[in-house]
């Protein structure tokens, strides 16, 4: 473990040295590595085209107007969550 640190009394900084710790952004620990940014993309993309496709396979299969805006109507949580993710990603510009 880590053993004590003696503080010497002629340097007043010595105990904000002693203290403080570098802490990095949450964006920058995200990113820092490439292959889990790439990861998370293609999960996204995944996850998107799974939506899409299910969308599409269940449209396809009924023919009223008034059944499509009910099918429809429930994709609206996911619409909820590309508009969030939509900001989060201008936050994310804002920050770098």
């Amino acid at each position: 473990m880590n053993e004590p640190v003696e503080i010497d009394q002629d340097d007043p900084d010595a105990r904000e040295r002693r203290v403080k710790k570098e802490v990095k952004p949450w964006h920058e620990f995200l990113f820092e590595d490439k292959r889990l940014s790439w990861g998370i993309f293609f999960l996204l993309l995944n996850f998107v085209l799974f939506i899409f496709l299910v969308m599409w396979q269940g449209i396809s299969y009924i023919d009223s107007t008034e059944e499509r805006a009910r099918f429809g109507d429930m994709f609206g949580a996911v619409n909820t969550l590309f508009s969030g993710l939509a900001f989060a990603g201008i936050i994310y510009t804002i920050l770098l």
